[in-house]
């Protein structure tokens, strides 16, 4: 899931988050988890259900945008402690086809 952040300051410029807990694997269910369906007839497969991660312990990512504008930030709303990782990028990876095809749809 995309969330995206404009500024009051600068509604042209744009902060991006994404709630990885929602597509990666290893969030998903193990084979063995009692958190199958229950109901085989429901269409539901195992290898499709997620894990029911409480909000609070979900994992985003978050994309902060043009270094120049960085006092808009809300960066430094984020709890230290839950950070995981820093990865400074110096461009986006996606060219604009990405936005055209994928971002709609989500």
């Amino acid at each position: 899931m995309y969330y995206t952040n404009t500024y009051e300051e600068d509604p042209k410029s744009i902060e991006m988050s994404f709630d990885c807990t929602n597509y990666q694997h290893q969030f998903r269910l193990d084979e063995h988890d009692d958190m199958k369906p229950k109901d085989p007839s429901s269409g539901d497969r195992p290898e499709t259900c997620v894990a029911p991660v409480p909000y609070d312990k979900h994992i985003f990512q978050s994309i902060f945008l043009d270094k120049s504008r960085s006092q808009l930030w809300t960066i430094d709303q984020i709890d230290e402690s839950k950070i995981i990782e820093r990865k400074w990028w110096h461009q986006l990876g996606h060219r604009w086809q990405h936005y055209t095809r994928v971002v709609p749809g989500m």
